[in-house]
């Protein structure tokens, strides 16, 4: 039998990827300049902990749900890629990152890697979880979109460089 990750096994991850962000956030928040951009950081520093806090709650409630063997080994192997192969690494820390950021425009580029990343998680994450929380895992995606649109935006606002 091909292996499949538990629901347990991807929160985690999912975990794991809020808590990257916030932390990544927070830093960028505390070496940016620009105000709005400053605000944009702290704003999404304050959403991934609501997100690390959902995902708390949702773990807490799957108990020992399996997901449906539908739920290939490819997408497993997946989930395992994307969660090593993100942005942060153990011997790279969000606030590595953060810190390599020359400008504002780098770290908002930077940011919106891990949206993305995080949006290509939460796609693939929904059969993974207890059916009750499908509409959860949806909600984190959607929030996830709206930070990328609003990265986006910031960086559309910034100066041109001189």
């Amino acid at each position: 039998m091909p292996y499949v990750l538990r629901a347990d096994e991807v929160l985690s991850v999912g975990l794991r990827i809020e808590e990257n962000g916030r932390d990544f956030y927070a830093a960028c928040a505390r070496i940016v300049k620009d105000s709005a951009v400053r605000e944009t950081f702290a704003f999404l520093t304050t959403q991934e902990q609501q997100h690390i806090e959902h995902f708390r709650a949702i773990m807490r409630s799957g108990g020992s749900y399996k997901p449906p063997i539908e739920v290939a080994e490819e997408e497993a192997a997946f989930a395992r890629a994307l969660a090593d192969g993100s942005i942060f690494t153990p011997s790279f820390t969000p606030e590595m990152a953060a810190a390599q950021a020359e400008d504002e425009s780098a770290a908002l580029h930077m940011a919106i890697g891990v949206e993305k990343d995080s949006i290509i998680f939460y796609s693939h994450m929904e059969g993974f979880v207890p059916p009750t929380e499908q509409e959860a895992v949806r909600e984190l995606r959607r929030q996830e979109e709206m930070h990328l649109r609003l990265l986006t935006e910031r960086l559309t606002e910034l100066p041109p460089r001189s």
